[in-house]
């Protein structure tokens, strides 16, 4: 019975949990050093155009956190999704943005930067946007 109540939320933690892991890794294995092996044999509209990529996919990468976690929340069966519960998740896409930074610091060809948090920020901030004006507070 608990499990029937609960289990969307459980879902949608799992989906959660399982996308940040899917960050994690991507961080710890993703070795941008190999894009200049290949950058040689592209022209150029088809690097500034993957380098542009590669730069936005920090905004989709951390807003679709910040949706599943709002999905988390909206989940639960024991109150409906409030303003307080959206900047919970908003900090919390923030601060595992910051996490996912620091971890960079420790990993080969990978590097810390402000920038990408700000990027970051602004993926998450899209979406708080989005969101806050379909609950209209």
């Amino acid at each position: 019975m608990i499990f029937w109540r609960y289990g969307k939320q459980l879902s949608w933690m799992l989906i959660t949990i399982g996308y940040m892991v899917f960050i994690w890794l991507q961080s710890e294995y993703f070795n941008p050093q190999l894009i200049e092996v290949y950058a040689y044999n592209l022209d150029f509209p088809i690097l500034l155009m993957l380098g542009f990529v590669f730069e936005l996919l920090h905004l989709i990468e951390f807003g679709i956190l910040f949706i599943f976690l709002i999905q988390t929340f909206k989940t639960n069966p024991n109150g409906e999704f409030t303003k307080e519960k959206m900047i919970i998740c908003f900090i919390l896409s923030l601060l595992y943005s910051l996490i996912d930074e620091i971890h960079q610091l420790y990993v080969p060809y990978r590097s810390f930067s402000f920038i990408d948090i700000f990027k970051n920020f602004i993926g998450i901030f899209i979406v708080y946007y989005i969101v806050k004006k379909r609950y209209k507070w």
